[in-house]
């Protein structure tokens, strides 16, 4: 299997001798100790308590430092020959022997794994001058330990991907969070500007208009000032909706429908009173659209329009709306000198009116007509509303 991605330190659970390596080195101490005291161990009696000590103190590290744990039990195996100690039916070498090698396989890579289990096996060849039968009752011990081993070796590397992937996937829910969050506070603030730029502009121009008239033509300038007003109403009222949105515990009976062309008079009659006379032309099967199309060619519409209120002087606009049968066209039009910046700062202005033609994979297109005036048009494919 391929070696992980983490550190060797990583999958170690630690570095110094805790309750169980002590626990479980005091019991083969003891065992051994009973097998050479009880003289089930061949050889001289010296030797097989200091072969004993040697397997209780190699056993300490086997999970904090596996493969020097595996090294010294074998060390202490191969020791056994010269000091005359038989390692035959000796529990006190074969749980520590079996016990490293399923320990270093557990915990280290594929390649350490198999020169430990490979050292573990030089050993018992060598033993094997001594005690055949013994070789081949341990070559299939320790088999089996690696196997056991490289088993719990998965599983952990299976967790530890498991936990990897669960942090990243985490990671990337509130990463869509924010952008999400992120989107919603630039629609909203698309939505306060065309409500507010608009109504503003035509609020300045009727009060403009009004000034002008109080001397000459009261009527005119009281139906101005009346225009003023109904606007603001307006505008207060959309205001209202986009920050009860996002009011704590607000509840949808608060909220109205969101506009679509159906209101369009909403938009042009302002327009008219602040002196600019806009004629309306529709083209094609006029028919319901996806609300999210309604408001984003509502909003373009609004913006052209207060465009031809701030920078345009003109006496007269021109709005128009083509049905098609995949796409919507839209286009403002105006006699006056010119139209805005090409550019405006904040994203806002022609810029905003891009954005909302891109959210729906439309384009839009503003200039200066050739004989005089300014245009904005905008294409919005049908089928990519929702």
């Amino acid at each position: 299997m391929a070696s992980p991605t983490v550190p060797w330190t990583v999958t170690l659970r630690s570095r110094r001798p805790d309750t169980v390596d002590l626990g479980i080195a005091a019991f083969v101490l003891a065992l051994s100790q009973l097998e050479v005291w009880s003289r089930q161990v061949s050889g001289p009696l010296w030797a097989g308590t200091a072969v004993s000590l040697g397997f209780g103190v190699s056993i300490l590290f086997w999970r904090s430092h596996p493969l020097a744990s595996l090294v010294a039990v074998y060390a202490v195996m191969v020791a056994c020959l010269p000091l005359g100690v038989s390692l035959e039916n000796f529990l006190g070498s074969v749980v520590p022997g079996v016990l490293v090698v399923a320990a270093m396989s557990a915990r280290l890579p594929l390649r350490p794994a198999a020169v430990g289990t490979a050292l573990a096996y030089l050993v018992l060849l060598v033993t094997a001058l001594v005690d055949p039968g013994g070789y081949l009752w341990g070559g299939f011990i320790i088999g089996g330990a690696f196997v056991a081993g490289r088993l719990i070796y998965s599983r952990r590397l299976l967790i530890e991907e498991l936990r990897t992937t669960t942090a990243e996937l985490e990671r990337s829910r509130d990463q869509q969070a924010r952008t999400a969050v992120a989107e919603e506070r630039s629609r909203i603030a698309r939505e306060l500007h065309d409500v507010v730029a608009h109504s503003v502009s035509v609020m300045v121009v009727q009060t403009a208009a009004a000034q002008r008239m109080l001397e000459v033509d009261h009527d005119r300038a009281s139906r101005s000032l009346d225009a003023v007003q109904d606007t603001g109403r307006q505008a207060l009222a959309e205001l209202r909706r986009l920050l009860g949105v996002l009011r704590p515990g607000a509840t949808s009976p608060g909220l109205v429908p969101q506009p679509g062309l159906d209101d369009l008079e909403s938009l042009t009659v302002p327009v008219e009173h602040a002196g600019v006379l806009v004629a309306v032309e529709r083209r094609g099967r006029v028919r319901p659209l996806p609300a999210g199309i309604e408001l984003a060619a509502y909003r373009i519409l609004q913006e052209a329009l207060t465009n031809v209120l701030r920078h345009a002087h003109a006496e007269r606009a021109r709005v128009c709306l083509c049905y098609g049968e995949s796409d919507l066209d839209l286009e403002v039009s105006d006699d006056g000198v010119g139209g805005p910046p090409l550019l405006s700062g904040g994203g806002h202005g022609l810029v905003g009116m891009a954005e909302r033609a891109a959210l729906y994979d439309g384009r839009l297109h503003a200039g200066p007509r050739a004989d005089g005036g300014f245009t904005v048009s905008a294409r919005l494919p049908l089928g990519t509303a929702s």
